[in-house]
């Protein structure tokens, strides 16, 4: 397995999607957290996932489930794309969310077609791409997305065939399992605030620290620390972006235990320290190792939404 990137997500106003049309060139290997969808409004578009690559075409669509490894590439056809990530937590639709739910949706596999006709996949998307468009002219707007990303999710749980993976707690993983590598993933995330969070893990799960290190270097070419200090950091830019918190109790809130600390890591891992991160309005500059994006006409790529929404 070669070495990937781990994404950070910013999500739109409300907070619980990134919705966003594109032109790409290349995107390396990475993973994230939130489910994803690739819809081609022009052109195609190879995604290297596995068990292998995908060429999509204009009007395909695809799903790329929570913490998928994949990569994107250009062809000879120039590319308009629409994409839309949605947090995993949008995913749990009962009161267990112990559970991870693995969707199967790709208009260029007949294993993997909706039970409906594709294209209520292929209308619902534009019209989140379209709505999303209008936020910027219309206040109300948002409102609608959110919506139209919540029908998305219903019609994934209504419509998809899906698997259902309930994630275990202490039990020991093989090291060549990717459900291990999913394993350190996830309990970081869910516990990134704790002060002796790698510690417990490496209780959690019976293995050794410097098991996981081995592990998890050669896997995602990232440490443990590193991984919880990348998580730690996300939460801040989160808070600095959309709460007025003093800046000091965000440094505790996101598991770090002096100002000091948080403000050296904070500029080494952004750039900028933590004060000029919230007077900048939290923008945060793109991983040009991951995503090759080239310009696009907002005006064709409407008038290819109006198209497919109808």
């Amino acid at each position: 397995m070669n070495n990937y990137n781990f994404e950070l997500i910013e999500y739109n106003n409300f907070r619980s999607a990134r919705i966003f049309i594109t032109s790409i060139k290349y995107s390396n290997f990475h993973w994230h957290y939130e489910y994803e969808f690739v819809f081609v409004l022009k052109g195609s578009i190879k995604i290297n996932t596995r068990p292998e690559a995908v060429i999509l075409q204009e009007g395909d669509i695809i799903l790329l489930n929570s913490k998928t490894i994949h990569e994107l590439q250009c062809t000879n056809d120039n590319n308009l794309l629409l994409f839309i990530q949605i947090v995993p937590e949008l995913f749990c639709i009962e009161k267990n969310e112990n559970r991870d739910y693995y969707f199967y949706l790709n208009s260029k596999n007949q294993r993997m077609q909706p039970k409906c006709n594709i294209d209520i996949f292929t209308q619902l998307v534009s019209q989140i791409g379209l709505s999303n468009l209008r936020e910027k002219i219309c206040e109300t707007a948002s409102l609608r997305t959110r919506a139209l990303v919540l029908m998305l999710v219903a019609e994934c749980f209504e419509n998809l065939s899906y698997d259902i993976y309930q994630k275990s707690s202490g039990e020991k993983r093989n090291e060549n399992n990717n459900n291990f590598l999913m394993t350190c993933i996830d309990y970081i995330q869910n516990h990134f605030k704790n002060e002796f969070v790698l510690e417990d893990m490496y209780k959690e799960i019976g293995m050794s620290e410097k098991s996981v290190h081995r592990f998890l270097t050669s896997n995602l070419g990232i440490s443990a620390k590193k991984l919880l200090t990348e998580r730690r950091i996300d939460e801040a830019r989160r808070l600095l972006k959309y709460t007025d918190k003093q800046i000091g109790i965000i440094a505790d809130l996101v598991g770090f235990q002096s100002d000091k600390t948080f403000y050296r890591v904070f500029k080494t891992e952004v750039g900028i320290t933590p004060n000029e991160y919230r007077s900048n309005g939290g923008c945060l500059n793109n991983d040009m190792e991951i995503k090759g994006y080239l310009t696009w006409s907002e005006k064709e790529a409407h008038g290819l939404l109006i198209r497919y929404s109808n």
